[in-house]
């Protein structure tokens, strides 16, 4: 069971919580669901029905990408870890 416990930085305050509005947009894949990735023109769209403006959006980028490969890691990490479990 991963700890719920983070810290996040205040400089990346505001792409956390632009994050938290569109953690529903990520692409599932495979027979096991996995997510594989953002789904980046739904990030685009919900931004523009917040009316988000492009230049904040762009702002976010760097940050929802290194969100994104984290989250990630940390399913692979945990998927491995489950594996390692049944064997």
């Amino acid at each position: 069971q991963p700890d719920d416990d983070y810290a996040v930085h205040w400089d990346v305050w505001e792409s956390w919580l632009f994050f938290l509005s569109v953690q529903t947009q990520w692409v599932h894949a495979g027979f096991t669901g996995a997510r594989q990735c953002l789904n980046w023109t739904g990030i685009e769209s919900s931004a523009r029905m917040r009316r988000v403006p492009s230049k904040q959006l762009r702002g976010f980028a760097d940050d929802l990408v290194e969100i994104e490969r984290e989250v990630l890691k940390t399913d692979r990490e945990l998927a491995a870890g489950a594996s390692r479990k049944g064997k």
